[in-house]
């Protein structure tokens, strides 16, 4: 059977409002072979568990009975992954603080490996795709960070030796999520939603992506490339197959659905999203994920069922 990876993400409004069941359906309908959808924590003060029993559970029964896989949106390092505790999240030299857990601190980790356990007990999920606030700080891109307690006692002085050591903290902090999944799924599979391109948004924010998979943290890589351009979005497509090439990881491309087929400009071509899909596959791409169900229009889901009209599974290295 053909090897494809072909995923949705599906934002919880539109998972609340849709239904499970429904999502799974239609997305089967349309050749969707991975349903993503965001979720919240089950445990702490911004756990939703209503929302994993009435939209979550239905959606991963109904899905495998379908033979889709589910993959969970989450969002490891966010603020509520840390219990909104300000003592565990990131700090500008200014003082400024970032709303985003510092994974340096051990704390921060202990916080965010707690969360997956309640997770993977009660839910049957394929994998966890991990949002890109898993990142050592946000835009703007560079500042001098992080200056929380922990990292004032424990990061390096010299700027070049922060920036490795912000990259080895987060990598070690995957590794460990990566290592907790598997205690309770062993065989769950753990991707990102990655920045592009890998230098001015990956690196610059210490999310070394293309480590990870030389690594073997991750069994595929979902790379966020929201191009209206086509020559832009196949140059950084081209660029992150070849910088993932030798460690064998699939790349599903994440395509901007949202952006596409909604007559920008004059220059519009018809059928935009279909003919991104053409080059993903000319650049022997592993599969597609779009972004995101609420902002695909009708026309738009005709292109992807004609498109998927051949059955296919995800591509994975380990299974």
């Amino acid at each position: 059977m053909l090897k494809e990876g072909r995923g949705i993400w599906i934002h919880d409004s539109t998972c609340k409002g849709i239904g499970g069941v429904r999502i799974a359906r239609e997305c089967y309908e349309h050749g969707i072979n991975i349903i993503f959808p965001k979720v919240p924590w089950i445990n702490g003060p911004n756990r939703d568990p209503e929302y994993w029993r009435n939209v979550i559970g239905p959606m991963i029964t109904e899905a495998h009975r379908l033979g889709i896989e589910v993959h969970a949106w989450i969002f490891f390092l966010n603020d509520a992954s840390v219990d909104n505790e300000t003592s565990l999240m990131q700090v500008t030299e200014t003082g400024e603080l970032k709303r985003i857990g510092c994974p340096a601190n051990p704390k921060t980790v202990k916080k965010n490996l707690e969360k997956i356990g309640p997770i993977l007990t009660k839910y049957n999920l394929d994998g966890f795709n991990i949002e890109d606030c898993f990142v050592y700080h946000k835009f703007p891109q560079d500042p001098a960070i992080c200056f929380c307690d922990y990292c004032k006692q424990n990061a390096p002085m010299d700027s070049k030796e922060r920036k490795m050591w912000n990259r080895a903290q987060l990598t070690n902090m995957l590794r460990k999520i990566v290592e907790e999944s598997r205690k309770y799924s062993p065989r769950i599979k753990i991707s990102v939603a990655a920045r592009t391109p890998y230098v001015s948004h990956g690196l610059s924010m210490s999310t070394d992506w293309k480590k990870w998979c030389d690594l073997g943290l991750l069994d595929y890589l979902a790379p966020m490339i929201y191009e209206t351009d086509d020559t832009k979005m196949e140059h950084i497509s081209k660029e992150t197959l070849h910088l993932i090439a030798p460690s064998w990881v699939p790349v599903y491309i994440g395509l901007g659905a949202y952006l596409l087929d909604r007559k920008l400009t004059n220059h519009d071509l018809p059928n935009h999203l279909a003919g991104q899909i053409a080059i993903t596959r000319e650049l022997k791409a592993h599969g597609q994920v779009f972004y995101h169900m609420g902002g695909i229009t009708v026309d738009q889901w005709i292109q992807i069922e004609q498109a998927y009209r051949e059955q296919a599974v995800p591509a994975y290295l380990k299974w």
